[in-house]
């Protein structure tokens, strides 16, 4: 017996087979999916977004021309959206988003949803939109849809991972600044916001070396307990953790005067990625690094990155005390825990350059470290910038290249005596 007629012989016996045989998408290579002949989705290309951490997808439906009727045409569609749905869910993770887009030459504008969940995707959702736009009064003759899906990786940290430490990779070489989380539940994230907390009050002689030690243990007793009191108070099942539940823990009362921020392991290899999440500025500071879906405890930011200073509001490391300027660095003693020493002293001015310092340690600092490497002026006592204009009644000549009068001339110099000085601070 061949094959036609065991075919033969399948139909005589169930006469519905071919029903639902037709139902089952061909597949082809390059992403090309034919739906019963009858839609065909094609996905023929799709791009990594490294600097987004993205990976966008472009698709394209054809719908055929002519339906048998309506209930035929709602349940091609139907079927259609179903497995490009399914199709996209099954490339996210847990914590992931997605961002999805439809166009065609009769829309006035694109179908666009906006970045959802996972858990959000779904079916009626998708389809509302889009029968609400092709059943408008316009006449929409839709036989091919273009348009894509992009989906952001966000961070989704659950059970351990085992670790090689002889390996060449920089975020391993980086281990003695990383406390590594051990566990076999999917709470690493609050393990190493706990971690954290714990290292940062042992600095500031909240708690005793033998606490923090005790935390530190393998199958620590202690930790434990703590993770399942502060899990069971803020209701988080035990399930890989993301930037939802971060967000979470760092509203609740016992951390919400620490500032909670997650970097992913590749900012060691690019120094100018930001950080994943960054939640509300507080003068106590939490850094985790997300890798191989897991979370880690950053001991000390400035050795993890391998900067001699680094911005707690910017978030930014840097090697020269002058190269950082932001709204939190005083512009003084370039410390950020200056803004919050005031002192009502009188005689907290500098010797040097007369400026008035805001605490005695922002004079201390500013005339050791910073207001001997300034040239200040003379006459009107300011520091000296690259183009320094000495009193209200002077201007910068780009000529003469020096501060003068308002009613200065001069002539055009010699090719000699124009070009560029050497000195760094002119006028």
């Amino acid at each position: 017996m061949n094959a036609d007629q065991i075919w033969e012989k399948v139909l005589e016996t169930n006469p519905d087979y071919i029903n639902w045989y037709q139902q089952i998408p061909n597949q082809y290579g390059s992403g090309y999916v034919n739906y019963g002949n009858s839609v065909e989705v094609d996905c023929p290309k799709s791009r990594n977004l490294v600097k987004y951490n993205c990976q966008e997808t472009f698709v394209k439906i054809s719908f055929p021309n002519v339906f048998s009727s309506f209930e035929n045409a709602n349940n091609i569609i139907d079927s259609s959206f179903k497995e490009i749905i399914a199709k996209i869910k099954n490339e996210m993770n847990v914590h992931d988003k997605v961002r999805i887009m439809f166009n065609h030459p009769s829309f006035d504008n694109p179908i666009k949803f906006p970045f959802i969940l996972k858990s959000d995707l779904k079916i009626d959702y998708i389809l509302g939109k889009f029968l609400q736009q092709v059943q408008s009064y316009r006449e929409n003759d839709i036989s091919e849809l273009t348009g894509g899906y992009v989906i952001a990786s966000l961070p989704s940290g659950s059970g351990f991972q085992n670790i090689d430490y002889n390996s060449s990779d920089d975020y391993l070489t980086n281990q003695k600044n990383v406390f590594h989380i051990i566990n076999k539940d999917n709470y690493c994230a609050l393990r190493a916001i706990i971690m954290g907390r714990a290292f940062l009050e042992e600095k500031k002689q909240l708690k005793t070396r033998h606490y923090v030690d005790s935390l530190k243990k393998k199958n620590s007793i202690l930790l434990n307990k703590l993770v399942e009191k502060y899990a069971k108070k803020l209701k988080l099942k035990d399930e890989p953790l993301g930037i939802t539940q971060i967000k979470k823990i760092q509203l609740y009362k016992e951390f919400r005067n620490y500032q909670i921020t997650v970097y992913e392991d590749n900012i060691l290899k690019d120094k100018k990625c930001r950080p994943y999440f960054i939640g509300p500025y507080q003068p106590n500071q939490i850094y985790l690094v997300y890798s191989k879906s897991h979370y880690n405890v950053i001991k000390k930011i400035k050795a993890f990155l391998n900067v001699d200073y680094y911005c707690h509001y910017c978030k930014v490391g840097y090697n020269n005390v002058n190269d950082h300027k932001c709204i939190a660095t005083c512009i003084l003693c370039k410390q950020q825990t200056c803004l919050l020493e005031f002192d009502t002293e009188d005689d907290i001015t500098c010797l040097f350059c007369s400026k008035k310092c805001k605490s005695l340690s922002c004079r201390i600092r500013h005339e050791e470290y910073i207001c001997p490497y300034r040239k200040s002026c003379n006459v009107c006592k300011q520091i000296k910038k690259y183009y320094h204009v000495c009193g209200t009644n002077s201007k910068w000549c780009t000529n003469c290249k020096a501060s003068v009068d308002f009613d200065h001339k001069c002539f055009v110099l010699k090719d000699m005596l124009s070009t560029k000085s050497n000195n760094k601070y002119l006028g």
